[in-house]
């Protein structure tokens, strides 16, 4: 893909949501009991196609970009169509974490993906990226304990993080393989149908009663993806990567 194609990708990326995302915001439209809750899923509706129709950012936070490709993909050429798609996006990054000078160059996060995923790009904003963390759990738990881990996580954050949510973990792998796995959860089509152990996680999210925009309701995330890694016998990396309702992603 050339700079300039990547480059409108990722401008249009922030002004029009995939259609797996928009598919589930709309089912939660539909379903939402609270009266609360479905006042601000309608917003949202209306904010995605002012987005859409004016060719504004769905989010004033048009976030960090971060990469997941394989070893052929030139860097050089990823830093580059961020810079130039980041003029007509805000610039949300500094250069130092305590100097907090703007930096126009808007350097995306670029990873090693496994061979068969597909080069692909997730944009998360602040809010998102502070929402998320990692548990070092026991090592012994088993998949109850581990969900319960994760939904109580979750619901601690959700409140910060412009729910209705979208959850992706990576369990096992070192601890920024487990961050990252959780990450590639989120950017696959988050439609599919959900395991056991995604269910009973977001089952009790949603019990929270959190609801969309923290109003109240049901929906408080509206999918959890878990990816599993190869690890290290005495370790459980358990990496959860939230993003807001304006999960914005695509392929390279």
């Amino acid at each position: 893909m050339t700079n300039k194609k990547l480059e409108e990708k990722i401008v249009r990326a922030n002004y029009e949501l995939p259609v797996d995302v928009a598919s589930l915001l709309s089912k939660a439209a539909k379903n939402e009991t609270s009266v609360r809750g479905r006042e601000f899923l309608k917003l949202i509706e209306e904010n995605i196609a002012v987005a859409l129709k004016k060719s504004y950012p769905l989010c004033q936070d048009t976030g960090t970009v971060s990469f997941h490709v394989n070893a052929g993909d030139k860097v050089k050429h990823l830093r580059e169509a961020v810079r130039k798609a980041y003029g007509c996006l805000r610039n949300s990054q500094v250069k130092s974490p305590f100097e907090r000078e703007e930096d126009p160059r808007n350097l995306p996060s670029i990873n090693l993906a496994p061979d068969n995923f597909p080069p692909s790009f997730i944009i998360r904003g602040g809010g998102a990226m502070n929402c998320s963390g990692l548990i070092m759990a026991n090592p012994s738990s088993d998949s109850i304990a581990i969900a319960s881990e994760i939904a109580d996580f979750v619901i601690s954050k959700a409140p910060y993080c412009c729910p209705p949510v979208f959850v992706g973990v990576g369990i096992g792998g070192a601890p920024g393989d487990a961050l990252l796995a959780g990450e590639r959860a989120l950017i696959k089509d988050v439609r599919r149908p959900m395991s056991l152990m995604e269910k009973k996680i977001f089952n009790k999210i949603n019990k929270s009663g959190i609801g969309p925009g923290g109003w109240g309701g049901k929906n408080t995330v509206l999918c959890v993806r878990i990816d599993e890694l190869p690890m290290h016998m005495a370790t459980m990396s358990v990496g959860i990567s939230m993003s807001c309702w304006c999960l914005r992603k695509g392929k390279i």
